[in-house]
């Protein structure tokens, strides 16, 4: 009966022995699927900054466009004004003095519709 017990005793032994390998193996697998967790938490919070920083700046760049389309418009109209001026305009040195303003007028307006294409082309 006494090997009996002993042999009992044994399994006892083995049995616990082999929970507690269980226990601390499910106990490492779970602190490093916590860390693998942050890990990700952390690269996903970082990805979600960035995103939040570059829709900022995408903001801020079509509100310049906008100002840019706006000057543009700006300067179509002066140059429409000036022509109608010119067709109007007596004098040939005052109609010389407003092709040399539309010709500047119109040099600004193409640079600015240039910049323009050049920036949409970014986005």
């Amino acid at each position: 009966q006494e090997a009996a017990l002993a042999a009992k005793d044994q399994k006892l032994h083995e049995f616990e022995a082999q929970a507690h390998t269980e226990h601390l193996v499910d106990r490492s697998e779970l602190l490093e699927a916590q860390h693998e967790l942050q890990k990700v938490s952390t690269d996903l919070s970082t990805a979600h900054e960035h995103a939040a920083h570059l829709n900022s700046e995408n903001q801020a760049f079509r509100q310049r466009l906008d100002g840019k389309d706006a000057e543009i418009e700006l300067l179509r109209t002066e140059v429409g004004e000036l022509r109608a001026h010119m067709a109007n305009s007596n004098s040939s040195h005052q109609q010389r003095m407003n092709q040399e303003k539309v010709d500047q007028l119109e040099r600004q307006l193409l640079h600015a519709e240039e910049m323009l294409k050049g920036k949409d082309k970014e986005i």
